[in-house]
């Protein structure tokens, strides 16, 4: 069977998908965007391996923060941690530089140890989330990359955008696309948001094509909220995101170069110190990545 009639056989199989019921009209709500009347303060969080010997791991983690109060970017604050990970026994053991007990504490089973790093990320993205809701203002907000957590301050307003949706609907496609399908018939070349099971499905540009999953916390009126974010969704670098998550991701993010100049450094400082085994329990994973750099050569 050819290559081409094999994607033909998916491609029908996933055509057979498109049976939901239309969205009705009236549910796309079209709103205009309103100037930010308090600060805006974006979160976000990046995290690298730098070196995996298999049943331990260095990494890299950065939790970043800029604060915008219309258009005028206020504040930025980046921090920096070096994380280890090792099993022991059943239990994921913690060593965290700058040193945080309430992170180190954290219980990770075994089982979990290939996300060690990522919670350790969003514990350390939550208590920096924390700190700035103790220094704000009621009327401030503070916008995170991804869905909010259960548990939250009182103030001030809290906005979660998630990049990236796996919800579906009944029959299997997913809700997102299918709800932006719909908008673009009913609402072509406009701003609106829909409601969906006490959150939001929103679209912050008129001109964009991307619409996200977005959660609004400690305010009656989270219409309103979402009107000011489409005032800061006007970048053309990503056209319909909010520029203060983008600002904070880019502080946020490990490029390829930085990896490889901390695993260098790593590996330089344990030579340094006489420890020699690093190489060789590195070698007990290294071999995907190897042949990854081999496959474009």
């Amino acid at each position: 069977m050819s290559g081409d009639s094999v994607v033909k056989e998916i491609l029908d199989f996933l055509g057979k998908l498109n049976v939901e019921k239309p969205v009705e009209p009236g549910q796309f709500i079209e709103y205009a965007t309103e100037v930010p009347k308090g600060r805006l303060f974006a979160v976000d969080g990046g995290s690298a391996v730098i070196i995996d010997g298999g049943n331990w791991t260095i990494s890299k983690i950065k939790v970043s923060a800029v604060g915008y109060e219309a258009d005028q970017c206020i504040s930025e604050v980046s921090q920096a941690y070096t994380l280890g990970a090792v099993i022991i026994s059943d239990k994921v053991r913690l060593k965290l530089d700058p040193a945080d007990a309430e992170v180190e504490s954290l219980s990770i089973p075994k089982s979990s140890f290939e996300d060690a790093t990522d919670i350790c990320r969003a514990a350390l993205e939550q208590k920096l989330i924390t700190k700035l809701a103790a220094e704000l203002k009621k009327e401030d907000m503070v916008l995170t990359d991804g869905l909010l957590p259960e548990r939250l301050p009182g103030k001030p307003v809290f906005v979660g955008i998630a990049k990236s949706s796996r919800m579906r609907t009944e029959t299997g496609r997913s809700m997102l696309g299918w709800i932006n399908e719909a908008s673009s018939r009913q609402m072509p070349n406009k701003k609106w948001l829909k409601k969906l099971d006490g959150e939001f499905v929103v679209k912050f540009h008129e001109k964009s094509s991307l619409c996200y999953r977005t959660q609004v916390r400690n305010i009656e009126t989270p219409e309103k909220v979402i009107a000011t974010l489409a005032y800061f969704s006007s970048d053309p670098e990503l056209l319909g995101y909010p520029y203060p998550l983008l600002k904070a991701d880019k502080l946020a993010r490990f490029r390829n170069g930085e990896k490889a100049f901390e695993r260098s450094r790593v590996k330089s400082l344990a030579r340094r110190m006489g420890i020699s085994f690093i190489d060789f329990d590195e070698s007990s994973t290294i071999t995907h990545d190897l042949l990854n750099e081999r496959a474009y050569r």
